[in-house]
């Protein structure tokens, strides 16, 4: 993930979205902003953000330091509650930056759903459907079968696809049954490709 969002660490926590009107925004972070480290306490997980900015009363002041893109920045939030700018409708709002199920870290990539804000920032059309490949390893299985950085999965066995863990659970069954997955593939240069996973190469 750190090469589609152009940071220069390796572990932190991702923004997903921002509150209208919240601190956050009024303080001028943005989703897809990575935060570094809090009061100068290094922040790897979404639980270290937490246990961190729970030890910080309200009305305190905490300082964040977080990347946008290689750009590393400081700002400093008066907290109210800091939960209810963490939630949106029940949903956290921040991902740890290198968090992978375990069939990516089997396949050696990362999946992230296309939506609104993400296709923005990457330069896609509004309209573009499927599920982009924000990272992959070098030498793994996805480079040897021809999966890309910046490819985006249009379907898979023929279904198109638009959620990251409809392919996650298609990879599960493959796995599990010993079958094959073909994979139609979209890359930067709009050219498209098809590939096939061998369900049972995950099991060895």
């Amino acid at each position: 993930m750190k090469e589609i969002l152009r940071v220069p660490i390796d572990s932190g926590i991702v923004i997903k979205n921002v509150t209208p009107n919240s601190t956050a925004d009024n303080s001028g972070l943005m989703s897809y902003d990575v935060i570094f480290s809090i009061n100068g306490n290094q922040v790897l997980t979404v639980t270290d953000f937490l246990s961190i900015m729970s030890q910080i009363n309200p009305g305190n002041i905490a300082t964040i330091i977080y990347f946008r893109g290689p750009e590393r920045n400081s700002v400093a939030l008066r907290l109210e509650n800091y939960q209810n700018a963490l939630t949106q409708n029940g949903e956290n709002i921040l991902s740890d930056l290198d968090v992978l199920s375990n069939q990516e870290l089997k396949i050696g990539f990362r999946l992230a759903d296309l939506d609104v804000e993400r296709k923005r920032v990457v330069g896609l059309d509004p309209y573009q459907k499927g599920v982009l490949l924000i990272d992959i390893e070098p030498y793994s299985l996805a480079e040897q079968l021809g999966f890309s950085l910046g490819d985006i999965i249009i379907e898979v066995d023929k279904i198109p696809v638009s959620q990251k863990q409809y392919i996650i659970e298609a990879i599960k069954d493959a796995q599990v049954s010993n079958t094959k997955l073909l994979f139609r593939v979209k890359n930067k240069d709009d050219d498209y490709k098809l590939i096939v996973l061998n369900g049972s190469v995950l099991t060895e």
